[in-house]
């Protein structure tokens, strides 16, 4: 049972310790109900992408040698802030080295840093998370190479939706209509020369819209991308898969866009 307000058509859950005032766990949307007192049949509100979204700002400063030294900011809204809140309160019986070790991994990447965030429980106050770390060399530098975005401590929610190939199904699944929007900014040292960076992507279907903007000026690339996925429910089909599997590819290609330098 959940709570329901009438004069505001609001749905609260007052057994999740995660869910702020006015927003439901994805377990909870687009759900029928039964409002007890009013005698009549409801429906919990569906997700939408311009509603659950993660904003990403990374700064990143290459030295000499290849060793990166950055900066994470991360603010999110709606399911994606419950669920943040919800893995940094059970995150915190664990050293931060271990978590951090962790966070890295998931790309391949290997270094440290330190993490900074409100009480989850404290739900009457705005979630975000700020880090700072460095990265072993993720490119050989000096020398002439190509170098891949890196994820670094940001939560990497578009190079996940990369990495996770997608199986065929012909069956009926759940999933999350959200936005993630990341900025990245990578400052290369002063023995290097930019020689290319990549073009870009734009794509578009009848549930996913993708873009990315790479821009360089001196030794600073600029890098942004901007993934929106909005289905009609909380649960998708064959169909739907199919889609998401021919963008999967376009989205493959472009996380893996080389920055040429020498």
């Amino acid at each position: 049972m959940i709570t329901y307000v009438p004069s505001l058509d609001l749905y609260l859950d007052s057994t999740d310790q995660f869910s702020p005032f006015g927003l439901l766990i994805f377990e909870d949307m687009d759900k029928p109900t039964v409002l007890t007192a009013l005698g009549k049949i409801g429906r919990t509100p569906r997700m939408l992408a311009s509603e659950n979204v993660g904003q990403v700002d990374l700064k990143m400063k290459i030295d000499r040698d290849g060793v990166v030294h950055g900066t994470s900011s991360v603010n999110y809204q709606g399911v994606p802030e419950i669920e943040s809140r919800r893995i940094r309160f059970y995150e915190k019986s664990r050293s931060e080295q271990q978590v951090v070790k962790e966070l890295l991994q998931r790309f391949n990447e290997t270094g440290g840093g330190t993490m900074d965030f409100p009480e989850p429980e404290r739900i009457d106050q705005s979630h975000w998370i700020r880090a700072r770390f460095y990265l072993n060399p993720v490119t050989n530098i000096p020398g002439r190479g190509g170098m891949m975005v890196p994820v670094g401590m940001g939560p990497g929610g578009i190079a996940w939706a990369g990495a996770d190939d997608p199986l065929e199904k012909d069956f009926s699944y759940t999933c999350k209509s959200q936005t993630h929007h990341e900025r990245y900014s990578i400052e290369f040292p002063d023995n290097v020369v930019i020689d290319g960076i990549p073009k870009g992507t734009s794509y578009k279907d009848e549930a996913v819209t993708y873009s990315s903007t790479y821009s360089a000026k001196g030794r600073v690339v600029k890098v942004e991308r901007r993934l929106a996925i909005q289905h009609v429910g909380s649960v998708c089909g064959p169909n739907d898969n199919r889609r998401w599997r021919a963008f999967h590819k376009i989205l493959q290609k472009d996380l893996r866009s080389q920055i040429f330098y020498r």
